[in-house]
């Protein structure tokens, strides 16, 4: 009985997160990281200069 009254009480006194819901949170950052990243390369490749009757000035075209 002793010991299920001390089971409890240290239950109660632990507070904050895991170390498994730190390293899932970590884990959506990452993957989230990730895609952002591919996002930016892949609409980069897609993107060309075309200078303007001006030539220090240029217009991007996405497409």
């Amino acid at each position: 009985m002793r010991i299920q009254q001390l089971t409890k009480k240290f239950k109660e006194l632990q507070s904050g997160r895991s170390m498994v819901e730190m390293l899932g949170v970590l884990a959506i950052i990452g993957v989230l990281s990730v895609g952002g990243i591919a996002g930016v390369s892949l609409c980069d490749g897609s993107i060309s200069y075309q200078p303007s009757a001006a030539p220090h000035r240029f217009i991007c075209i996405i497409g």
